[in-house]
């Protein structure tokens, strides 16, 4: 299994003091849309969790996109912006029709992630781009799909998150596949 911990990891207490004021802002977010908004309140936090890390996801394949040296994560990292973008696009529909709007800017904590990956020499940034992008944020990125298929009620909602999950699972076994050849 591999690990993500970057060369020199993010300070985590910053992190974790963070966290109350970013699940404060999520909170907040949708008790600012409850009065003009179709999306039930259940939906909310799922749907602004997979916008938020969809975005991340896209800007992270053209990350991978410019930078990666292998031609094979190159291609998945085109695949993943690709996928991504299509996914935002749908969901930003969805959300129009009902009167809400996704994050517009990439969630804190992938927006540092992204920053430390671009900073990687590049020798070292292939196999760290697929570990850290393509196996956690593609397992993360599962668990809201699943997360929104339990937890959301509105059906063309489910339907976005049940069309995502085998293209998720695809990404991620494909990653698994690359980051195994890349260790080696």
């Amino acid at each position: 299994m591999p690990t993500t911990t970057f060369p020199h990891p993010p300070r985590r207490r910053s992190l974790l003091l963070a966290m109350p004021v970013l699940l404060a802002g999520c909170a907040t977010g949708w008790r600012d849309q409850v009065g003009r908004t179709a999306v039930q309140r259940d939906a909310w936090l799922p749907l602004m969790q997979a916008a938020g890390a969809g975005m991340a996801a896209a800007e992270a394949g053209r990350l991978g996109l410019a930078r990666a040296t292998d031609p094979e994560v190159r291609d998945f990292a085109q695949a993943l912006a690709a996928h991504h973008d299509a996914a935002q696009a749908q969901l930003q529909v969805l959300l129009a029709e009902r009167g809400a709007q996704p994050p517009a800017q990439l969630p804190a904590r992938d927006a540092v992630r992204l920053g430390r990956l671009a900073q990687l020499p590049p020798a070292d940034f292939d196999r760290w781009f697929v570990a850290a992008i393509g196996i956690d944020d593609q397992r993360r990125a599962i668990g809201l799909a699943e997360q929104g298929l339990r937890e959301v009620r509105d059906p063309q909602l489910q339907g976005w998150f049940a069309g995502l999950l085998p293209v998720l699972q695809a990404q991620l076994t494909q990653a698994r596949q690359l980051h195994a050849r890349l260790s080696a």
